[in-house]
């Protein structure tokens, strides 16, 4: 078998190549399997705006960002905002909203799961597990309880969430964009 060169390995890897910077392919727009492969390879490691920072001045205020079957709480937190995979460590099931595009307030009851009532403060920590005394210690580690993060930066009034923990940082992904953008602002 010959061996493939760039082109050819780029081709590969991108079935719907922009040959013409004026010509996107319109199968981009429709094409399952290129969809597919955004799915897979883009959206799990890439700057996502989740919300601008105006929608939740206050601590506790949340909103809820979804995209490709992921859900996510931003919150203001009384150190900053702060972002979680939005389901119950226990059963999985959304603790705020599960609606998309949802908003409120935790900083009194804090996120509660509908189907048992598990809760958790704006900080990710589990503050009360129903029937307790039903599980084993091990079962119970803080650790193991609290709320999944992911990452959150904020830049330009808005709060940007990212799967990757291993991704650039959001200023080193806006690359000279950033500087552009800040001399417009």
């Amino acid at each position: 078998m010959a061996e493939m060169d760039a082109a050819d390995l780029l081709k590969a890897a991108n079935p719907l190549l922009i040959r013409e910077p004026d010509l996107v392919p319109a199968a981009r727009y429709y094409d399952q399997g290129f969809y597919d492969l955004e799915v897979e390879k883009l959206w799990p490691h890439v700057w996502q705006m989740a919300c601008r920072l105006e929608q939740i001045p206050n601590v506790g205020d949340w909103v809820e960002y979804s995209n490709f079957g992921k859900s996510v709480i931003v919150v203001r937190a009384r150190d900053g905002v702060k972002a979680y995979h939005n389901h119950c460590r226990h059963r999985g099931v959304p603790i705020a909203g599960g609606k998309g595009n949802e908003h409120g307030n935790c900083a009194k009851s804090g996120f509660i799961c509908p189907f048992h009532g598990w809760r958790w403060n704006m900080d990710g920590e589990n503050t009360f597990v129903y029937g307790k005394h039903l599980f084993r210690q091990e079962l119970l580690d803080k650790g193991e309880l609290a709320l999944r993060p992911v990452r959150v930066e904020t830049w330009g009034g808005c709060a940007f969430i990212n799967h990757d923990d291993g991704a650039p940082s959001l200023r080193e992904s806006l690359g000279p964009a950033l500087g552009a953008l800040e001399a417009r602002g």
